[in-house]
């Protein structure tokens, strides 16, 4: 029988004829196979199950009711609303706001969110918004994330073991504050997922031994997907490009874009097929086209903390010669053409944006460099800032990580797998110091950190399938003890958890913001005391049964989680229910009932329901970027004075005003005595906001 986790093995024990699906942790742990070829069958086919199952679990989590509730203010409706503005102007260069530019984040998400946006209508400025337009809007992000699931499954088999890459990648998919950013419109999980996968590729070329693929030929579809990302930006800077506008060398402005266009897009190809026919080693080529991907999302933090990581590691090791591949040259080459075209354009765009700032002075040096020194708008804190949110945002499996990573950090041994878990320590070391040096913190920062630690706890966990002493009881009691006052500060702070993904730093007005009713404190205990339960009930199960014998018989998803475990596998499969249990709640209850406080989308089906013709809709001190989303930016903007709201309203006939309910009733003091029995709200169904008609017939 062949196990389902052993964990790697560099050969050492094994006999230098046996197969190297053996050597790389098979397990055939209970006698030779009666073949070759059968032994390739057996594995194949677990290697299959295993996979689909990690996936399964990573789409289940992920894709389920995705575009059903509305997008949260204010982060997905100003992105949002940002495409939509390309796609309206038909301007795929120059991200737009309202009224003038927007330089705050890079362009990936707009590229792959404003072509669906056309596609579906929400760029036509008339008429209600697409109902798909949530669900085309949050897709990148959510295959990205399914994406990066399925390659650290990929990188911890070829490096550990099958058992320690299925915990990881279900580890990783039941961590809260992932499966969140992997349900959100925003350039998070577009930077770190791609950056994450990229440095996981880097470290399978580095570290496997078994398979070298510096002599490979890039495979068609990589050529083929840079493709994709390279020519479409080459051929609409020709198009849209300021620095062509009145420029005629062929006569006219146009005949000059139109050249503009082949000549950029022949260099594009050129390039590409130089790539297909002389470049090896897809190992290095994917990780830089993964790096560019995220450097187009959110700027170079995902590359410098990825590739930080792994010099740091490769430092430590003292193996710089790993570092000296063929492929560096051409793989650069392949990251430059791809990162560098859309950055080098807007550098020498004098546009400006709302706050009169140039692309360089607004995303070089104010969202780049002013965040980390702390020029820049956003919260602060300690180093401990992020250990709460870590505690919230990994929840249940934040109780186990300080354990997975002390494990981590005693093996010393010289072999690929101890490569890979000192690479993997580093990463997660260097994200955490990092993001705590930085003076400008948002909640969210440090989530890249899910990745490394995911990969911890899995090869913790697999550890303790392999061991055949049960975990001590204090340290399992001082898990579960830990998963409880974790679970005591999310019942006793519900708006915790929506807060990891949310603007909400000032101004603190939870009783305002968040739903007050029992219901969420009790839902919310429920999940959050019954995670607790499970994984203490798992470290009973196994102190209540002692040793499993060797080879014991168990379904193919117990064994993909378990192998034969015959001390803690209870333990393991508590862990991994208490997570899957948790966070099935938190995407699918906790989030898509906060949703209906979060977002504008009710609202503003019941403004389009009742509307008449020529009826505006006014956002009355309103900067929530719903407002303009919802409405296709044709909502009129009263942002201080009320005198200009009774400008709007004096003229005959209705008007619809959107106001937060803590502003209500200044608004109506402002407005005066005379429109009291005008005045009426029409929606309160949302915590944040009322709906108001103002009707002076």
């Amino acid at each position: 029988m062949i196990g389902w986790g052993a964990r790697v093995d560099t050969g050492r024990s094994l006999p230098a004829n046996a197969p190297r699906s053996q050597k790389r942790g098979t397990g055939v742990e209970n006698g030779p196979p009666t073949g070759y070829s059968a032994v390739m069958s057996e594995e194949s086919r677990q290697e299959r199950w295993s996979f689909l199952l990690v996936v399964g679990v990573a789409a289940g989590v992920m894709l389920p009711l995705l575009g059903a509730v509305g997008y949260f203010d204010p982060w997905e409706t100003h992105y949002a609303e940002v495409a939509r503005e390309m796609a309206a102007r038909d301007d795929y260069l120059y991200p737009f706001w309202k009224d003038s530019y927007f330089f705050s984040k890079p362009v990936l998400l707009f590229w792959l969110t404003a072509p669906m946006y056309k596609l579906i209508g929400a760029a036509d400025p008339t008429g209600p918004m697409a109902q798909t337009a949530e669900l085309f809007g949050r897709l990148p992000s959510a295959l990205s994330s399914i994406l990066c699931v399925a390659v650290v499954y990929w990188a911890a088999r070829r490096l550990w073991s099958r058992r320690a890459a299925v915990l990881s990648s279900l580890v990783l998919a039941t961590m809260p504050v992932w499966a969140f950013l992997s349900r959100q419109a925003i350039t998070d999980m577009l930077y770190a997922a791609p950056a994450s996968a990229a440095l996981l590729l880097l470290a399978v070329a580095l570290f496997d031994e078994d398979t070298p693929t510096e002599e490979r030929r890039l495979p068609r579809w990589l050529v083929v997907v840079t493709g994709v990302f390279l020519l479409p930006q080459l051929v609409e800077i020709g198009r849209t490009g300021q620095f062509l506008n009145r420029v005629e060398l062929f006569g006219s402005e146009s005949a000059t874009r139109l050249a503009a266009c082949l000549a950029l897009g022949l260099c594009g190809l050129a390039l590409l097929v130089w790539l297909a026919r002389t470049a090896r080693d897809p190992l290095l080529h994917a990780a830089a086209l993964l790096f560019a991907l995220s450097t187009l999302a959110k700027g170079p933090v995902g590359v410098v903390l990825c590739g930080g990581a792994l010099v740091i590691a490769v430092a430590l090791l003292g193996e710089w010669s790993r570092l000296s591949r063929p492929a560096a040259v051409t793989s650069t080459v392949l990251y430059l053409a791809v990162a560098a075209p859309w950055p080098v354009v807007m550098s020498v765009f004098p546009g400006l944006d709302e706050g009169r700032k140039t692309w360089v002075q607004r995303f070089v040096l104010y969202d780049l460099l002013g965040r980390v020194g702390g020029a820049a708008h956003g919260d602060r804190g300690s180093f401990d800032y992020y250990l709460r949110y870590l505690g919230w945002g990994l929840f249940p499996w934040s109780a186990l990580l300080p354990f997975a990573l002390v494990d981590a950090l005693r093996e010393r041994a010289r072999t690929p797998s101890a490569r890979f878990t000192l690479l993997v320590c580093v990463w997660a070391v260097l994200v955490f110091v990092f993001f705590t040096a930085t003076v400008t913190k948002f909640h969210h920062y440090v989530f890249p950190l899910c990745v490394p630690a995911a990969l911890l706890i899995g090869r913790w966990l697999d550890t303790l399938c392999d061991d055949e002493r049960r975990v001590p009881v204090l340290l399992a009691l001082f898990a579960v003890a830990m998963a409880v006052l974790i679970g005591r500060d999310l019942v006793t702070e519900p708006w915790q958890l929506i807060d990891l993904f949310t603007y909400h730093y000032k101004s603190y007005k939870p009783d305002y913001y968040f739903p007050s009713d029992l219901e969420w404190r009790v839902g919310l205990g429920v999940a959050c005391f019954g995670a607790a339960a499970l994984l203490g009930a798992g470290a009973l199960v196994d102190g209540m049964l002692g040793e499993r014998p060797l080879g014991a018989r168990r379904p193919w998803w117990v064994h993909a989680l378990i192998g034969d475990a015959r001390a803690n596998g209870g333990l393991v499969l508590g862990a991994v229910a208490a997570a899957l249990v948790f966070t099935l709640f938190a995407v699918q209850v906790h989030f898509n009932r906060a949703s209906q406080h979060w977002s504008q989308r009710w609202m503003f089906q019941t403004y389009e329901a009742m509307k008449g013709p020529d009826e505006p809709i006014i956002a009355y001190q309103m900067d929530w970027k719903g407002e303009t989303f919802y409405a296709k930016n044709r909502d009129l903007q009263v942002k201080k004075s009320a005198a200009d709201l009774k400008k709007l309203i004096e003229r005959p006939g209705r008007e619809f005003v959107l106001v937060q309910t803590d502003r209500f009733g200044g608004m109506k003091s402002a407005l005066g005595k005379e429109y009291d029995d005008k005045i009426k709200v029409v929606d309160r169904s949302n915590q944040k906001w009322y709906l108001v008609t103002i009707d002076d017939k």
